[in-house]
């Protein structure tokens, strides 16, 4: 976690909203997507090599 990630927030204080905050998001789930699909990639071919390597070809 960085330390920007960290925010001291006053009780009973009217909510804030930032605008900055939704491009930071939508840019760490596009991250997350692309390391999930990559990884599923990665597998699926490795097990295709394992089929490979177990009929003789």
């Amino acid at each position: 976690m960085s330390p920007t990630d960290i925010r001291f927030e006053q009780p009973y204080r009217p909510k804030v909203t930032f605008k900055m905050a939704a491009p930071r998001e939508r840019s760490d789930r596009t991250s997350a997507l692309i390391v999930m699909g990559l990884s599923l990639a990665c597998t699926a071919m490795a097990m295709f090599d394992l089929l490979l390597l177990a009929s003789g070809h």
